[in-house]
């Protein structure tokens, strides 16, 4: 986001900023990235950050299973695969 401050400073918005989307850029600043950045913190007081960092492929995963419990979305056959790849990638990187 603050990459693009200089962008829209000289090309300006493409939409009127509306109440709604100000909601929606400071409850994910604020909200979803700090609780995100205090678990991660708190993690690696646990643990090294070796093995936390390969939670990061977990994302898509996470965000796979989100959209098919929260929006209803259909999981093809080779997304399973493709997650199925990522859980076995980040078990091998875990346990060896």
């Amino acid at each position: 986001m603050v990459l693009l401050t200089p962008v829209i400073a000289l090309k300006g918005l493409a939409f009127p900023p509306s109440l709604d989307y100000i909601a929606v850029i400071l409850y994910t600043s604020i909200c979803a990235q700090g609780v995100a950045l205090t678990l991660w913190v708190l993690l690696l007081r646990e643990e090294e950050a070796t093995v936390l960092s390969s939670s990061s492929f977990m994302v898509p995963v996470a965000a796979i299973i989100f959209g098919w419990l929260i929006l209803g979305e259909t999981v093809e056959p080779k997304v399973l695969f493709g997650s199925a790849l990522i859980l076995a990638g980040v078990y091998m990187v875990n346990k060896v």
